[in-house]
């Protein structure tokens, strides 16, 4: 029997770059320390702590027990994932704009003023476009989940 064709996969280290900023981000959403985390979790404090150092990446196993504990859905990495892009695209402001905001120099350092402010501007835009998008589809869906719910048993 032929195999399915598997849509491509992130490897290992490119799935796992942002993992550490993630999980520093999904439990400081939750005010909680790393001691809280643990204590949820079972997963020891040093452990979490070289998680989110980008010493160690957990497993599958330990990665699913983390986001159980926090009480986050497994998609909640994704969401994490796109919402760095845009703190790191959209919204920023154009090197035009940024006067004293410095980092380290990439691509847009050597745009012209006005090619980053067009750059600026298309990342601002297509991520507009995308929330409303999200949005439209979760209503969609709701609506469609709505009728075809379950029906009370009589």
């Amino acid at each position: 029997m032929p195999r399915k064709p598997q849509p491509p996969s992130r490897s290992a280290e490119e799935e796992d770059e942002e993992l550490d900023v993630m999980l520093v981000i999904l439990r400081s959403a939750l005010r909680w320390k790393q001691n809280d985390l643990a204590a949820a979790s079972g997963i020891g404090n040093s452990s979490i702590s070289d998680y989110e150092r980008r010493k160690k990446v957990p497993g599958r196993r330990n990665l699913r027990k983390l986001l159980d504990a926090m009480g986050y859905r497994p998609d909640v990495l994704e969401f994490a994932r796109r919402f760095l892009h845009e703190l790191r695209t959209a919204q920023r402001l154009p090197a035009a704009e940024a006067g004293t905001a410095s980092g380290p120099a990439d691509d847009s350092a050597r745009l012209t003023t006005a090619d980053a402010a067009v750059r600026a501007r298309v990342d601002r835009v297509s991520s507009e476009v995308g929330r409303a998008t999200e949005n439209y589809v979760r209503l969609s869906l709701e609506i469609q989940l709505g009728k075809d719910g379950p029906k009370a048993d009589g």
